[in-house]
């Protein structure tokens, strides 16, 4: 059986991936550690969209966790 989802929500989540992605955003590099979380924390609770970088991209609640390395130019 075919559990696939209805195509209006699928085009929905699609559209809001979009949306998320051509909107403007705060890049937070170190998201994860002590200074890099609580200015997070700050941004998004004064409705700031983030982008939470850091090495392993674990998440942080309520932003956009993305891998970053200095070392690692493909992150």
């Amino acid at each position: 059986m075919n559990e696939s989802r209805p195509a209006q929500e699928t085009a929905g989540v699609q559209e809001s991936r979009l949306a998320y992605e051509t909107r403007e955003f705060t890049l937070v590099i170190g998201a994860t550690g002590t200074t890099g979380s609580r200015i997070a924390a700050r941004l998004l609770a004064a409705g700031h969209p983030v982008k939470a970088a850091s090495r392993r991209a674990r998440p942080v609640h309520g932003a956009h966790s993305v891998r970053f390395d200095w070392d690692d130019p493909t992150s």
